[in-house]
Formats: structure tokens, sequence, C-alpha cells
């Protein structure tokens, strides 16, 4: 899962190369240097400043101001069964077209294309954890995991 930090300051400090973030709370976490990991973004980088104490800091603005709710998302699509075998079916209440992308735990594409209304995707030959991303003509995007099992 992620830690919900809302907006996010991520500094590098261009002395020792270190990166550190704040969020809008002031609370502080280390982002270590070597590793994976997982952030959500909900903000574009936007712009950059750099401080005398030789600290670059990169403040995000929201991309989202003045975009309602309704806006943000796709519609909500369902997903089953979940846990699939053979098939999985994605289906929405919406007319408008859809693109999907299947993908594995480690983000490599497994098949996409695109629907209306409600399509069926072999699982045979899958097994494990996926995630199926759909997204609307706007270019809205829900993700959703999907788990096979045989």
């Amino acid at each position: 899962g992620f830690n919900d930090l809302s907006a996010v300051e991520i500094i590098k400090d261009t002395t020792d190369s270190s990166w550190t973030a704040r969020s809008v709370n002031n609370e502080v976490f280390a982002l270590e240097t070597e590793g994976v990991h997982r952030i959500q973004v909900s903000k574009a980088i936007k712009a950059a400043a750099v401080d005398p104490n030789a600290k670059m800091s990169y403040l995000p603005n929201d991309i989202f101001a003045g975009v309602t709710a309704e806006e943000k998302t796709v519609d909500d699509f369902t997903l089953y069964p979940n846990p699939a075998n053979e098939i999985v079916n994605i289906f929405t209440n919406n007319d408008e077209l859809f693109n999907y992308v299947l993908v594995n735990v480690l983000g490599e594409e497994i098949t996409k294309g695109t629907f209306n209304k409600t399509i069926a995707i072999k699982t045979k030959n899958l097994s494990g954890v996926y995630f199926i991303e759909v997204t609307n003509e706007s270019g809205r995007k829900k993700i959703k995991k999907l788990v096979v099992n045989h």
C-alpha cells in the first residue's frame, strides 16, 4: 500500500546527494539512495528552486485545481470472477470506448485492447497477481488487482 501524504515536497541535498521528502503536514521522511520506492503521484512537479544551503526543492502544483471529483476518475468497472481461472470479464455501464492493459507485478504488459461495455480476457495460461488498467476516452484511468488461480 501507499502512505497518503497529500502533496509532497521532494528535496535533494546537492552536497551529499541524499533525498528527503516532506508532506504538507511537515512529516519528513528519508528516501534511501538505493532501492525501489513506491509512491503514488497525485500532484505534478511544476517548479524547482535552489536555496543557499545547497538543497534543491521540487515543489508540486495541484494539477487538479478546478477539476470536479467526477472528472478525476474513470467510471467504475466490474472485474469478475476475481480470483479468475480461465477467463476474466471487464464490465462497465458506460457506453463509451475503453482501453485496457493487463500487466504483471513487474509492470510487464501481458495483453491490451479496447472494448465497449464488456470484454472477456483469457487467463488460462496465467497464474498469480496482475493489474488491469482501464482508460476511458477522456484519458481517465482506474486500476484493479486481479488474482488468477488454477
